[in-house]
């Protein structure tokens, strides 16, 4: 009696394996970097992701001739950015079409190879520091939060900034507090 149910058991952990191996997501990739924000000896962890969406591309999809699988071009991605210790700092999610203008405009098959050099690109952050940020009236196509006189109040206190690209035309800048605590700062848009 314990040899069949060792024997099921080992049947239902194999068909579980076997299941779940069918059902990978050929556009699950991920990057990963490091850097300095929040702090002088601070690490943090900056994280690009892709994963497919709930639609295959073909009939029926915004992608409908976009080819096969395994076709990533309805993709979604996130990048993220954490603190060594876990705690989250910032992050944007959005579907692969509108974070990489090329894949969004040609919709054309994106292969997992394709989603691997895009990620490798958007992980690559940009450091700085507010007093980089333009100024309210510089003619830039901005927004924020924060009203002029706490803007310019941020910009001058130089705060650790980090900022990535949402797409090929928004860039959005955070800044890191004197507490190490990250706030979204700016988007500047380019036409």
């Amino acid at each position: 009696m314990i040899k069949s149910l060792l024997a099921s058991a080992a049947f239902m952990t194999l068909a579980s394996a076997t299941a779940f191996a069918a059902d990978a997501d050929p556009c699950a990739v991920s990057r990963t970097a490091t850097v300095t924000f929040t702090g002088k000896a601070a690490t943090d962890i900056v994280t690009a992701r892709a994963f497919s969406g709930p639609v295959q591309p073909g009939a029926g999809s915004i992608a409908e001739n976009a080819g096969q699988a395994p076709n990533c071009i309805l993709a979604t991605v996130a990048l993220t950015i954490h603190k060594a210790d876990g705690s989250f700092l910032g992050g944007y999610i959005a579907p692969l079409a509108r974070a990489n203008y090329d894949a969004g405009h040609m919709m054309e098959p994106q292969s997992p190879e394709a989603i691997g050099k895009f990620l490798d690109e958007w992980v690559k952050v940009t450091l700085s520091t507010t007093a980089e940020a333009p100024e309210r009236d510089s003619g830039a196509t901005f927004t924020t939060t924060f009203d002029d006189e706490t803007y310019k109040a941020i910009r001058a206190a130089k705060y650790p900034m980090l900022c990535y690209a949402e797409d090929s035309l928004s860039l959005t800048c955070l800044f890191a507090d004197a507490d190490g605590y990250a706030q979204p700062y700016y988007t500047l848009t380019t036409d």
